[in-house]
């Protein structure tokens, strides 16, 4: 499923227009994620990563068209958070002046679950990386 639209696009705009002229470039990442219903052979698992190449190119493009240079990379696996923390300390090592910039979803009337399912990944993220030099 891919997910390029207004949360992404609005969080990427908010970042630039919150530190003008600070950032010289964007790195956007993205896990896609293995799950039953798409682990069933590698025709799914090809699916998913030509479409989640596909979601990133869409932000590359509008980063381009915008003035700030822009790639992208992906990580593949069943746990967003490991996937993640690795793909960022990938990123970090190639580009040592990083800020890495995640997303919360904001529900009107939250859950309890909607914090298990869609909230706590970013901050997960956040504690395994933070203290490694990573920002």
């Amino acid at each position: 499923m891919e997910s390029y639209g207004g949360v992404g696009i609005h969080m990427f705009l908010t970042t630039l227009r919150s530190f003008p002229g600070y950032f010289q470039n964007a790195v956007f990442l993205s896990v896609a994620v293995l799950d039953s219903e798409n682990f069933k052979g590698t025709e799914e698992v090809d699916e998913l990563e030509a479409s989640t190449r596909r979601m990133l190119s869409r932000y590359v493009d509008l980063a381009r068209r915008i003035g700030v240079p822009a790639t992208a990379a992906f990580a593949t696996g069943t746990d967003v958070v490991s996937e993640a923390e690795k793909l960022c300390e990938r990123i970090a090592a190639e580009y040592p002046r990083n800020l890495f910039v995640g997303g919360k979803l904001v529900f009107e009337r939250e859950h309890w679950f909607d914090r298990l399912l869609h909230n706590e990944t970013a901050f997960a993220i956040q504690r395994r990386l933070s203290g490694r030099g990573t920002r």
